[in-house]
């Protein structure tokens, strides 16, 4: 870029800021009372109301994602214990995990335990509700006891 295009690049930028400038003056020239009036404790002339805006509906408070899981159904068939049902009362996450982990390697395949997730809907162990810990619980011990 030769000297005379920058030159002349400075020159408009320096024309814009001015115009700038100028436009910002007289707005402050404008103002300046109702700033003043302000400051010293008046209050500033009326200004044209702006439209209110609507309200918002407020939703209702949400109930917690993760509750205490109902305690279990009772599924007993009236047969006797079938041997299965040794699910440990308040199971965790991690209990879970270590049963379909047992199942995994009973069958040295991940696929029949995710099929016992998919069952209940989800795709992966991290998924699992306590809400079916229990029922999760049981299909793994019917699935190692079907494998023997």
């Amino acid at each position: 870029m030769s000297i005379e295009k920058s030159l002349e690049s400075l020159a408009e930028s320096n024309n814009a800021l001015a115009k700038a400038m100028t436009y910002y003056a007289g707005v402050i020239e404008k103002n300046a009372m109702n700033v003043y009036s302000i400051a010293q404790g008046a209050t500033p002339p009326a200004a044209d109301p702006a439209p209110a805006a609507p309200e918002k509906p407020t939703k209702p408070a949400k109930a917690k994602k993760y509750a205490d899981p109902p305690p279990p159904a009772s599924d007993d068939d009236g047969f006797g214990d079938d041997g299965l049902d040794d699910t440990p009362a308040n199971l965790t996450a991690d209990q879970i995990k270590a049963k379909l982990i047992e199942v995994k390697d009973a069958y040295g395949d991940k696929a029949p335990a995710l099929e016992i997730i998919g069952r209940f809907g989800y795709n992966a162990i991290p998924e699992v509700q306590p809400k079916d810990y229990a029922a999760v619980w049981k299909a793994c011990n019917a699935k190692i006891a079907a494998r023997g």
